[in-house]
């Protein structure tokens, strides 16, 4: 479910003209992601046993999360009716 909802977002809001370039930078993020996170959560949990890896992955999305939140609400302000032009160039 994820998945299809992650990607109606993907078509409806990326420009066709950046889809390509921006799925794979997602691609590739999620990749790095993949291959550096899980020997460093096997190395917290064999170093700082498993409820502080939880908790600490746990404090880690939530700052991405806040991240996110802040870009969403930036980019909401630049792209509002008042800043964009009324005639198209």
């Amino acid at each position: 479910m994820r998945f299809t909802a992650e990607r109606i977002y993907f078509h409806r809001f990326i420009p066709s003209k950046l889809r390509a370039s921006v799925g794979s930078l997602e691609s590739m993020v999620l990749s790095v992601t993949a291959i550096v996170g899980a020997p460093l959560a096997g190395w917290l949990v064999d170093n700082i046993g498993p409820r502080y890896t939880i908790v600490s992955a746990a404090a880690i999305m939530l700052i991405a999360a806040l991240i996110y939140y802040r870009i969403k609400e930036d980019k909401k302000r630049l792209f509002s009716a008042k800043t964009l032009p009324t005639k198209p160039f």
